[in-house]
């Protein structure tokens, strides 16, 4: 269930798709690894969703926002 979990429901694969982002920059993990531990996906799905929130985040300031705070708060729950 939840982000790792196999639902296609939009208000889940937005917030699955960012997790997949930060994962590949914050981490070294490979796209299979990421792709695995969410829900088992295919490395060509992990790519996919950084590629579109990539993209999303030159467009729109408010993403960018968003997703510098939860690095700001990962890297302040350390």
């Amino acid at each position: 269930a939840g982000l790792a979990g196999t639902r296609r429901d939009k208000h889940i694969v937005f917030p699955r798709q960012v997790a997949m982002y930060i994962v590949r920059e914050e981490t070294p993990s490979s796209l299979p690894v990421i792709g695995q531990a969410f829900g088992g996906r295919d490395h060509t799905t992990a790519l996919h969703s950084i590629d579109k929130i990539a993209n999303e985040i030159k467009e729109d300031e408010r993403l960018r926002f968003e997703i510098q705070s939860i690095r700001d708060r990962l890297y302040a729950a350390r």
